[in-house]
């Protein structure tokens, strides 16, 4: 009788978002095309061309709040508010924590190219350039 008690309050809790199947259709669309092409991320360019071949989305502000819902729910990633990120969305969540974590490792054990203005900006200003993350 507890658990089901607890099951009924969390039920009673959950959130419901009402958002346009179109959005849905999008990121089915966009790792369709990630996976044709065998990449782990697309730009953001390519997101706005599948919108307008496939007519899911009016304009770029209704394309970049379908990919904050789905950055929100943690289906894609979408750093709008990242420097040069905001550029990338990446379907697949592990090949950019696998990528960062050898991207930090090597930058801190000096096993990156020297004087690499890439690197430096990662390095010393913690902003981080598409040249340092392959796409694989």
């Amino acid at each position: 009788a507890k658990v089901r008690a607890e099951l009924s309050e969390v039920h009673q809790k959950r959130v419901v978002y009402d958002v346009p199947i179109t959005w849905i259709i999008l990121e089915l669309e966009i790792r369709k095309t990630c996976q044709e092409k065998n990449l782990s991320y697309i730009s953001y360019r390519e997101v706005c061309d599948i919108c307008k071949r496939t007519h899911l989305c009016q304009d770029e502000e209704s394309v970049k709040n379908a990919l904050r819902f789905h950055h929100l729910l943690g289906i894609l990633l979408y750093f709008e508010e990242v420097p040069g990120m905001q550029e990338f969305v990446i379907t697949n969540h592990q090949w950019l924590f696998d990528n960062l974590t050898k991207l930090v490792c090597c930058t801190f054990q000096g096993k990156l190219i020297p004087n690499n203005v890439d690197l430096d900006n990662f390095k010393y200003e913690g902003i981080l350039s598409a040249n340092l993350i392959p796409n694989k």
